[in-house]
């Protein structure tokens, strides 16, 4: 007996390198919530020093707050939209998951679409893999500005390589792993 709560396809999930921009550019996607650490994020977006690193937010701005000039941002993207999002950005943030412990879909998708993840949470536990994840301390933000750093540093060539494997390792684990190739484990008695 297993629960599956998602289907993740991996055929619609991978890089599209026709939204990739030049520039890094760091992504956040959910819900605005404070709980999420998107306050956190801003503060981020705010201060990183580098203006040429680019940050995005999709998502229903559920606490309301003000949105800078410096975001880009979307309010509400189609379910059937979200592997163009997430090969737009080149990094998923979620800065403080002290609060909602677990391995979310998000991240998963962005794995799939070779999309790097940085999660602000010392609890690994929910973690099955930390290929592509960067784990840091929510309390301190300055490690995370310091890999968003040497990652912007990447040529186009050396990004697009590196993100082609890791979408493409995620894609093969979410076939191998999936909800298909389990059902039909436990269909044929090999479960």
């Amino acid at each position: 007996f297993f629960v599956h709560l998602k289907l993740l396809d991996p055929n619609r999930f991978r890089l599209l390198e026709e939204f990739m921009r030049p520039d890094f550019s760091v992504g956040y996607v959910g819900r605005f919530v404070r709980a999420k650490g998107f306050d956190r994020y801003l503060e981020l977006a705010n201060t990183f020093p580098n203006r040429a690193v680019r940050f995005r937010a999709v998502g229903p701005n559920t606490d309301g707050f003000t949105i800078p000039a410096n975001l880009e941002h979307s309010d509400y993207v189609e379910n059937s939209r979200l592997a163009e999002i997430y090969s737009a950005i080149d990094l998923l943030v979620l800065p403080d998951m002290r609060y909602f412990l677990g391995f979310y879909t998000v991240i998963q998708e962005a794995l799939m679409c070779g999309t790097e993840v940085a999660v602000g949470t010392l609890n690994r536990a929910f973690f099955p893999t930390g290929a592509g994840v960067f784990f840091f301390d929510p309390d301190r933000p300055t490690d995370l500005t310091a890999f968003i750093a040497r990652r912007a540093q990447q040529t186009f060539a050396e990004k697009i390589a590196g993100r082609e494997a890791l979408g493409e390792e995620y894609r093969q684990a979410a076939d191998e792993a999936g909800f298909l190739s389990e059902l039909d484990k436990q269909l044929s008695g090999h479960a």
